[in-house]
């Protein structure tokens, strides 16, 4: 690997649930909103994002992952919930959210924060609120049609079991990102 690799933490989702979300970005995408649609394969549930990291540090956040993933058993998130920020009046991001399982989710991003804060990585200063980005606004335009569809759009795209965490690295291009998995650490706890 080069030095500065834009890495990220992530639950991966089923191809099952990639595939609703599909359906539910097709139905967004006929009020002909200008938005950027983050391609299905690409939609990931972010516990953390680093930025530009060494190798080195890539080994070390390993080595914490596997710290945290001894204090978690395996379990299961609901993804549901359409919404957007900053309001759902005025969407800039698209997104499904988590209902069942967040308690979980919270915890580990925490568990993460701090294991990170220790070994120098900034903690982020924004609450964390799991969701799935589906896509962004770059404009205005249709977007109260935008809004309204999201109203109406029922979106409980089903369970999703959760065993591990993963490290992805992250490359810009003109296409989009592309995501390459790392590292894949699994949830050892016990009940």
């Amino acid at each position: 690997m080069n030095q500065g690799n834009r890495v990220f933490i992530a639950i991966s989702l089923s191809e099952a649930i990639s595939k609703k979300i599909e359906v539910i970005q097709d139905k967004l995408k006929k009020t002909k909103a200008d938005v950027r649609w983050v391609k299905p394969a690409n939609i990931h549930l972010t516990l953390k994002f680093l930025g530009n990291i060494t190798p080195e540090q890539i080994s070390g956040l390993k080595q914490g992952l596997e710290k945290i993933a001894r204090k978690f058993q395996p379990f299961s998130i609901f993804i549901e919930e359409m919404g957007s920020f900053p309001s759902i009046d005025s969407p800039r991001v698209i997104w499904v959210g988590i209902s069942r399982g967040k308690e979980i989710l919270n915890k580990m991003n925490k568990a993460i924060e701090d294991d990170l804060a220790k070994i120098g990585f900034p903690r982020e200063e924004r609450a964390f609120h799991p969701h799935l980005t589906l896509g962004r606004c770059r404009s205005s335009k249709h977007r109260s049609q935008l809004a309204k569809q999201i109203k109406t759009e029922s979106a409980f795209l089903g369970a999703l079991a959760v065993d591990r965490i993963s490290i992805y690295k992250s490359l810009l291009t003109s296409e989009g990102p592309v995501y390459s998995l790392l590292s894949d650490v699994v949830l050892k706890g016990r009940a």
